[in-house]
């Protein structure tokens, strides 16, 4: 069972917190060269994890700068749309704002938890100091709290964000990484026993 480890979920989230933060080329470089972190998923490739670390095994042929303009392209600016914005509130709020009373919940369950979100620069409800703030509660233990973060948080929305990924991304990284994520957080819903709340997604799809 993977959440019963804390060491391993806390590490696959602080993962995926930093591949959907920033393009780092020492990240980039060590999971071609060394597959950091890829570990878990190879030796539980039976949870239908094919196709993800395909995608990785192609983007070893990638170059660095194609990873930073696909960063762009996704998640920074484009010249038509914004293919898959990383924040929470964009899915939750009617104008698919970047910034909204979302981000102030979440930031005010951080301060209750006590949890410092790594990225002061990036809205409490950004993917990336989402998956820090998974990270802290499966390194501390706190089971109920993760659960209900998730269940009325990052359940309702993240799923979008993923196909939007796998939908417009260029490269192979990021497709490969999008399917992971997917997979990874499937497995915790379901091993957690979590019903996702029911909340209103206003922008679901990008592009359309």
């Amino acid at each position: 069972m993977l959440c019963t480890d804390k060491e391993i979920p806390a590490f696959i989230s602080k993962l995926f917190m930093q591949v959907f933060a920033e393009p780092r080329k020492e990240l980039f470089l060590k999971i071609n060269d060394e597959n950091l972190a890829l570990s878990w998923f190879y030796e539980n490739s039976d949870l239908n994890l094919k196709q993800g670390l395909e995608y990785l095994q192609l983007a070893k042929k990638e170059k660095f700068e194609d990873i930073e303009v696909d960063f762009t392209r996704l998640f920074l600016c484009d010249d038509y749309f914004l293919k898959a914005p990383p924040y929470a509130s964009y899915y939750y709020s009617i104008f698919g704002d970047m910034i909204s009373e979302n981000s102030t919940k979440v930031e005010k369950h951080f301060l209750n938890s006590e949890f410092k979100k790594p990225f002061d620069a990036l809205p409490s409800d950004s993917v990336a100091n989402e998956f820090a703030f998974l990270a802290f509660c499966f390194e501390n233990q706190k089971i109920d709290e993760l659960k209900i973060f998730l269940k009325d948080e990052m359940l309702p929305y993240i799923f979008y964000f993923l196909n939007n990924i796998k939908t417009h991304s260029n490269t192979n990284f990021y497709r490969g990484f999008a399917l992971l994520t997917e997979n990874f957080m499937q497995i915790v819903q379901k091993e957690l026993n979590i019903k996702k709340q029911k909340r209103a997604i206003h922008h679901k799809n990008t592009g359309n």
